[in-house]
């Protein structure tokens, strides 16, 4: 079956229905796979069943495709950037074996802005560029425990990555995310931080960032005690395990306040919806995919090598508003001018990873010579990692728009 015609639009449309428990006929639930969006898990058949049907108008059953790696309706949820993975039961034990989560100590004022601000992605930031947080691994939970008196665990975020940024850039890309409202205000709270370690602040000083994307942010009639085991001397927070004592009680603590939770686009009001959140890769934001493509290319440019942070920016091969994903295997890390040129397709590669420049460059400006010395020649600063590499489905998509 031709899954073609879905979107990502169609697919979030039915991901909508779904929470408000719409279903079609002929479909069960799905018993070894699940599409995990903002940390709850979905069928993928019928997922993509009710999105078909918002695209053409098309009815389908379940017995009218498969599921499955290598199908169609798998292969066209992943190219619209849905995560799929098996299932994961809380009940059992091997599969939970390494199923960690960390919770940290924040203050009132830091939730509250987010809360109010119901920031998806966060810059959990600390002063210093020194260490990196480790405790968990990528995808796990982070939750967010208020600092005594209050002691309460008050909402959470899938952890994306640990990295450090120049504070201007962490401005930059995080904006509020952050938990300020200007980039004065940013500083301020990192200045006021290091005076209390008795230590100076540089202008434009180099913090850790832990990052974290489709954070949710609880209301104070579903907040949560904090571990039992929790000691007051804990400063900076602590790592559990989903399979026992106080870890266990506090992960099914904040499933449940999770399952019972509406998201962006429903109604407030219970509603029975499919499954239970649990811990998965999470799906990269705007901000999380500039900062995961600026560290695959190793802080240099794709093509000029260029390491001056400041003009470095992350493209889409696929613009987003074209379908494109957040994904790192849709990005080019382009210093800025290409970065502008590649936008306007003047630029593009090709699948064996060389750039092209348009004629029409030279034909509509009289100029770019500068940029046609890199034509036809290989990008010479791509990921080390085979998976970030720029994905041949994004570059034959653009190649077919493409004006040479």
């Amino acid at each position: 079956m031709d899954f073609t015609s879905v979107q990502r639009s169609h697919v979030e449309q039915a991901l909508a229905d779904l929470a408000a428990g719409v279903a079609l006929p002929g479909f069960r639930d799905s018993t070894t796979y699940d599409v995990v969006h903002q940390g709850r898990p979905f069928p993928p058949k019928l997922l993509i069943a009710l999105a078909l049907k918002h695209a053409t108008g098309q009815v389908v059953t379940g017995d009218d495709f498969g599921g499955g790696e290598g199908t169609a309706c798998f292969r066209r949820l992943r190219e619209l950037g849905f995560l799929i993975t098996e299932k994961m039961d809380v009940d059992r034990p091997d599969r939970l074996a390494k199923l960690e989560y960390w919770v940290g100590v924040t203050d009132r004022s830091w939730f509250e802005f987010h809360s109010a601000h119901a920031t998806q992605e966060v810059n959990f930031w600390a002063p210093g560029g020194e260490r990196s947080f480790g405790a968990i691994p990528e995808g796990a939970l982070f939750l967010f425990k208020l600092k005594a008196p209050v002691n309460k665990i008050v909402g959470g975020g899938w952890f994306l990555k640990s990295t450090t940024l120049p504070l201007e850039l962490a401005w930059k890309v995080y904006g509020p995310g952050n938990g300020s409202d200007t980039l004065t205000g940013f500083r301020d709270s990192i200045t006021r931080m290091r005076a209390r370690m008795d230590k100076p602040t540089a202008h434009n000083e180099v913090i850790g960032c832990t990052l974290l994307t489709e954070c949710f942010w609880l209301p104070e009639e579903h907040w949560v005690d904090q571990p039992a085991d929790w000691s007051p001397n804990i400063v900076q927070g602590k790592r559990y395990t989903a399979t026992e004592g106080p870890g266990r009680d506090l992960w099914q603590a904040i499933q449940s306040k999770l399952k019972a939770r509406p998201t962006a686009g429903e109604v407030a009001q219970e509603q029975e919806r499919y499954g239970t959140p649990y811990m998965a890769k999470p799906r990269l934001g705007q901000a999380g995919f500039r900062v995961a493509v600026i560290d695959a290319y190793d802080r240099r440019c794709a093509v000029t090598q260029e390491k001056t942070l400041p003009v470095l920016e992350a493209a889409h091969i696929r613009p987003y508003a074209e379908g494109g994903t957040h994904e790192v295997g849709n990005g080019l890390l382009l210093r800025s001018d290409f970065h502008t040129l590649f936008d306007a397709g003047y630029l593009t590669i090709d699948t064996d990873y060389r750039l092209l420049v348009s004629k029409r460059l030279k034909e509509e400006f009289s100029n770019g010579r500068h940029y046609y010395e890199h034509h036809g020649v290989q990008i010479p600063n791509l990921p080390k990692r085979t998976d970030l590499l720029p994905a041949r489905s994004v570059i034959e998509w653009r190649n077919g728009i493409w004006v040479e």
